[in-house]
């Protein structure tokens, strides 16, 4: 098992990693991605990472502030910043390929990425690619930095405390351990 290959049977998507925050000092981490037709993730914000996305090949489509959308020709890029709403998903009959930079480099947002499509594969989760635990999601939004569109501001503190929680009581070493099992883990990467 290719342990760079990420692979999410619910959001239709495989992602390859390029680069790892621990790789470039934190700079930034990439990815090279492929979503199958009517592939979708979830709406969701980041609150302090930068979010490029490159159409490789086919178009690639971007819910943006959950309103709008952008389509992404091969070779385009667009870039998305902290708190704003977005989604990536694949209305086509083809499959797209895409890059995505993420700036700063952000260890916990790797790991986010593999637990989610490891309990994807392990059918932990919802149609939109969100665990069915409460804790679990609370652990892994504020590890990843990525909230999705419920997450609203005021809840913020709720989801600090859940997480909490979840690494009082080994949650978050639990989910490292079994999908994360060999990635560098760093204090603050969970």
């Amino acid at each position: 098992m290719n342990e760079r290959i990420l692979v999410n049977p619910v959001t239709k998507e495989k992602v390859e990693v390029l680069a790892m925050a621990a790789e470039t000092n934190g700079d930034y981490s990439m990815d090279e991605g492929i979503m199958l037709p009517d592939g979708t993730n979830c709406l969701h914000y980041h609150r302090i990472l930068t979010q490029t996305f490159t159409a490789l090949e086919k178009p690639l489509y971007i819910y943006l502030g959950g309103k709008d959308i952008i389509k992404l020709s091969q070779g385009e890029s667009y870039t998305i910043k902290p708190g704003v709403v977005h989604g990536i998903f694949n209305p086509t009959k083809h499959t797209v390929r895409y890059r995505l930079v993420t700036t700063p480099g952000h260890e916990g947002f790797e790991n986010m990425c593999r637990i989610l499509s490891g309990l994807a594969d392990d059918n932990k989760v919802n149609a939109d690619g969100i665990p069915h635990d409460y804790t679990t999601t609370a652990l892994l939004m504020e590890m990843g930095d990525t909230y999705f569109m419920s997450a609203h501001t005021f809840i913020h503190p709720w989801v600090k405390w859940k997480a909490r929680q979840a690494r009082k009581k080994g949650i978050a070493q639990e989910l490292l351990s079994k999908y994360c099992p060999t990635w560098i883990q760093k204090p603050n990467s969970i």
